[in-house]
């Protein structure tokens, strides 16, 4: 809680601003990709099930601009995918 007290009075730049922006995205980032790419003894493994749903999930995304739809259809989509493979 010390840093949100500090900084509670300070007045920050516009480019530092700026870049504090694109932390949510950058971490979001990372947790997807984490879910499909895996580092092990042998190398970078890559989660086909999870890539390809990520992948629909992004289509589905794009074609609806709907965060509730995008969220249910990449759960079933997921589900279907487990149940069938």
């Amino acid at each position: 809680m010390l840093p949100f007290l500090v900084m509670r009075n300070m007045r920050i730049s516009e480019p530092v601003l700026k870049w504090l922006s694109y932390i949510p995205l950058c971490i979001f980032s990372a947790l997807v990709i984490e879910s499909f790419i895996s580092n092990s003894v042998q190398g970078f493994q890559v989660h086909w099930l999870e890539l390809l749903a990520v992948i629909g999930t992004l289509i589905i995304s794009l074609l609806t601009r709907s965060l509730l739809w995008t969220v249910i259809l990449g759960v079933v989509m997921m589900a279907l995918l487990r149940l069938i493979f």
